[in-house]
């Protein structure tokens, strides 16, 4: 699978790497949720995908355990859309940060 060229979400990713604080399951899962980021920094993609895509059963709860442990570091953010589609997901964002 080839994957664009996006600045933001390669700095985001080198982030989420270089942080000692994020173990190296969530760093699969930040792997996965970067390659499925659309526009406005926001991954649109549920966690039974991200199971899936990662090769595990969709019910596998560690998927879950490592959004937590991106959002409490401040790398993800629930993305609730616009309210005009059904675009809900995750937003990419780094600690200390602000949003281009």
């Amino acid at each position: 699978m080839s994957v664009a060229m996006n600045t933001y979400r390669d700095h985001w990713l080198k982030a989420v790497i270089g942080d000692p604080a994020v173990s190296s399951g969530s760093y699969l899962v930040a792997s996965a949720i970067a390659c499925a980021m659309g526009v406005r920094y926001v991954a649109t993609t549920d966690w039974q995908t991200l199971n899936t895509s990662l090769g595990r059963a969709r019910t596998n709860p560690a998927v879950r355990a490592s959004i937590t442990e991106l959002q409490s570091a401040g790398y993800l953010e629930r993305d609730l859309g616009d309210g005009r589609a059904f675009t809900q997901g995750w937003r990419l964002t780094q600690p200390g940060k602000e949003q281009e």
